[in-house]
């Protein structure tokens, strides 16, 4: 009987060695890389770039998330919930409409509706389709952002948009 109590305490022991180590090794290997701009909403890669849209605004990193710099130069309301990226743009969403980059996110312009809350962006097909949360449904730009109309979905809550890979369809 003390033989098999024994036992169970050794193996108890073991457990418990291996519990804090797995823990401690699995725990461990994360460090903070991140954007000082407090939540991140969204990434996207434009070439070797990084982009972060936080509630501080857009962070771009040329590092591969070692050091981020803010990359707000243009941008009035700093609230970035969504981010794209086109052949020949960045485009960030917020709360103050849709703002785009053609250098590479060192400046920006506002494109699109001028204090409006953006919640999602996607391109299929040279389109840009975008969702206005003031006005209700899908919006969508043919000329990269210069004018939007009416797509679809009004009076529903859409709050996302997904690209179907080899299906001509948002």
């Amino acid at each position: 009987m003390s033989f098999k109590i024994l036992n169970t305490l050794k193996l108890a022991k073991v457990f418990a060695v291996l519990s804090f180590l797995m823990t401690n090794l699995c725990y461990g290997q994360w460090m903070k890389k991140c954007p000082e701009g407090g939540s991140v909403n969204c990434f996207v890669k434009n070439g070797t770039d990084l982009f972060a849209g936080t509630f501080g605004g857009v962070y771009k990193s040329s590092d591969n998330g070692a050091t981020w710099t803010l990359s707000n130069s243009g941008i009035d309301i700093l609230d970035i919930r969504c981010m794209l990226v086109t052949s020949s743009k960045i485009y960030a969403g917020s709360s103050g409409g849709i703002y785009s980059s053609s250098d590479g996110g060192a400046n920006w312009s506002l494109c699109g509706f001028a204090n409006k809350r953006i919640y999602a962006m996607v391109e299929l097909n040279n389109t840009i389709f975008s969702i206005n949360r003031n006005d209700w449904g899908v919006y969508k730009s043919i000329d990269g952002g210069v004018t939007w109309t009416f797509a679809g979905l009004d009076l529903l809550d859409v709050r996302s948009l997904h690209v179907e890979i080899g299906r001509a369809h948002v």
